[in-house]
């Protein structure tokens, strides 16, 4: 301790000196050996005597320790002398098993070390296997001509067999698609090499020895290489003869997957194929042929004058669809599909929408029917019962699952969305859009979450424009798709994903029916208590400590009369925690007010709080608070309901 101390003085004063280095790398304590690596960064970054020593030191040492071997990573990154690449590269080498040292290494890779390091490294194949990805993405980056026909020389030479040389056949598709989408361009001589590789790949997707994996790479290789810049002569015509072969497995004998790469790579060119073959794809392809084609303005442009045409029905295009293209980055496509998809229902204002489904009841409702409906509809965002995805909010986790509330949700979604859930469009720099939330950011890069929790990440530099739609991910035309009878269906299915109710001698939820004079009373002992610190007491057989927002009571009631009904509130509240605002819900209908004193706990009144409409169905009543609270909301003996007169 007393030697790294000393060795941090020195640093502290700027007092250390080769001559004290020296003697402090030959030290026996790990920890020693670490910092003085790390406090002789500055040495190393001289280009003079003094950094050759330190480096001849460093590299004459096989360092054991993981620690010491990291920071040596980290800190050789300061030295722009061959030297210093050369002994990076054999701590690359030496570790290759090791992420974190790789991490280490990939960080002190500047655009004037990378392409040595990779000249040190290529002759061990496993070593530069490892590196490959990110030597590949700085070529790139920098526009390093000589460099990137080299490796993707390498890779042609390597895969002797494509069908057993998977990996490297994989690694090859995806350089060529990074390639292709910076428009970087490639040598003759590889052109030429690629072009006779295209001829000898193409052959073997016939093979009954290739794999779905295989055939798609091949298919990937083929767009990719069709982006390359400059393809001309024998090159072109490949990757011609490759397309057309293409369009053979947008069929329904080949593997979904097989399928939709093609479409991917015929998208651009062959965009009338895709439609015209439209009808014939299974729901999955189809699903991704559309995701593809919105994705572009020239595709998405030609798909809404498909559906305009009639080539390919609009009820086929699903509410999810239907969004992105209303809201597409290209003016034209979104006025032309917002003239498209302008129906009747939609045009309704939002009483008459939710007038529609003013008969909708979740009691009534088939919970196994729903679910059927959330896969079809919702499951694309959101995740219950291990059905569907992550992007929107959790539904199992939802406080207030009152009819008016989740109608809202469905057939409103933009009225109260959170900043967290609004979608955005990003227009990249090769014209592709990408509609989504911004899951992540970074100083270099922006992470969208997209439907069915598909993710991609955009490097800032790629991204030409950036637009808030305003809006929800979620579509706002889920009333064209869902009908009120699946409305119920679903309502009862997103009832059954909460938590259960809490539990309590003396209360049993049940189905409240009216007596004889058609009176319906809702006694606390009947209703389903939910929340945080709600209780039933027994001694006044009450609902009480109701002191957290999230607590509410729910019944479920059965209406036999249907008609106006005044609603009677059965409680005690003493004046110090009087005054905070409740809410009664009952079907579409909702109440609200404050909550009066009364003398104390004990001292249980009567009061009318309003009029509702019951219809003749089974309805939920909810009641909670409206806001946060100031203490104690009431404690609640009964709501009663009688027929106005």
């Amino acid at each position: 301790m007393a030697r790294l101390h000393a060795l941090c003085v020195l640093d502290g004063l700027d007092q250390m000196d080769v001559a004290t280095m020296l003697v402090t790398l030959d030290d026996t304590d790990a920890t020693v050996v670490r910092h003085a690596i790390r406090i002789a960064e500055p040495l190393l970054a001289d280009v003079g005597d003094d950094a050759t020593v330190l480096l001849a030191k460093l590299g004459n040492r096989n360092w054991s320790d993981h620690h010491v071997r990291l920071q040596l990573a980290y800190s050789l990154g300061y030295s722009k002398t061959l030297m210093a690449t050369r002994l990076l590269a054999r701590l690359a080498r030496d570790s290759v098993g090791d992420p974190f040292l790789r991490a280490a290494v990939v960080s002190s890779l500047r655009e004037d070390n990378y392409a040595d390091f990779y000249s040190s490294i290529s002759r061990h194949r496993a070593t530069a296997g490892w590196y490959q990805e990110p030597i590949m993405q700085m070529a790139t980056r920098l526009n390093d001509r000589e460099l990137l026909s080299q490796m993707v020389a390498e890779l042609l030479e390597r895969i002797d067999d494509p069908i057993k040389d998977a990996s490297d056949f994989h690694t090859l598709a995806d350089t060529l698609e990074r390639i292709g989408k910076k428009d970087r361009q490639l040598t003759r001589k590889v052109h030429t090499e690629l072009a006779d590789f295209i001829d000898r790949i193409l052959l073997l997707t016939h093979s009954q020895d290739a794999e779905t994996s295989y055939r798609v790479d091949v298919v990937r290789i083929i767009g990719a290489v069709g982006q390359v810049k400059g393809a001309v002569g024998q090159l072109k015509g490949a990757v011609a003869q490759g397309n057309h072969q293409l369009l053979n497995f947008v069929h329904p004998s080949e593997p979904p997957e097989l399928q939709i790469a093609a479409a991917k790579v015929l998208a651009d060119n062959e965009t009338a194929e895709l439609v015209r073959r439209y009808d014939s794809l299974s729901p999955v392809v189809r699903s991704h042929v559309l995701d593809i084609l919105i994705s572009k303005e020239s595709t998405a442009s030609q798909l809404v004058a498909a559906i305009q045409a009639g080539t390919i029905d609009a009820g086929s295009i699903g509410a999810s669809e239907r969004q992105r293209l209303t809201t597409h980055v290209s003016d034209k496509v979104k006025s032309a599909a917002a003239e498209l998809f302008t129906s009747a229902s939609s045009n309704d204002d939002r009483a008459a929408l939710f007038d529609r489904y003013r008969n909708v009841s979740s009691v009534s409702g088939d919970a196994n029917a729903g679910r059927l409906v959330f896969e079809k509809q919702c499951a694309a965002c959101h995740r219950v019962k291990q059905i569907g995805h992550v992007v929107g909010p959790d539904l199992s986790a939802l406080k207030n699952r009152s009819l008016p509330a989740l109608l809202t949700a469905i057939l409103d979604p933009n009225e109260a969305v959170e900043d967290k859930y609004r979608s955005y469009n990003v227009l990249e720099s090769d014209g592709t859009v990408t509609l989504g939330m911004i899951a992540e950011e970074t100083s270099v890069a922006i992470k969208m979450l997209m439907n069915e929790g598909k993710t991609k990440s955009i490097l800032r530099d790629e991204i030409q424009q950036l637009k808030s739609t305003g809006k929800s991910l979620m579509p706002e035309e889920l009333h064209t798709v869902i009908s009120v009878a699946q409305m119920s269906d679903l309502i009862a299915f997103l009832n059954d994903v909460g938590p259960p109710p809490k539990t309590f001698p003396g209360n049993q939820p049940r189905t409240v029916v009216a007596d004889a004079d058609a009176v319906v009373r809702l006694a606390a002992s009947d209703a389903a208590l939910y929340g945080d610190q709600i209780v039933f007491e027994p001694k006044h057989k009450n609902i009480g400590y109701w002191s957290n927002p999230n607590d509410y009571v729910q019944w479920t009631l059965q209406v036999k009369q249907p008609g106006r009904y005044e609603v009677f509130l059965d409680y005690a509240c003493p004046d110090h925690t009087a005054g905070n605002r409740y809410q009664f819900v009952c079907g579409t209908e909702d109440l609200s007010g404050t909550v009066p004193a009364t003398r104390n706990w004990d001292d249980y009144r009567t009061i009318e709080i309003g009029t509702v409409e019951l219809r003749q169905n089974d309805s939920i009543v909810v009641f909670r608070s409206s806001g946060e609270l100031k203490k104690n909301l009431l404690d609640l003996r009964s709501i009663t309901l009688r027929p106005s007169r």
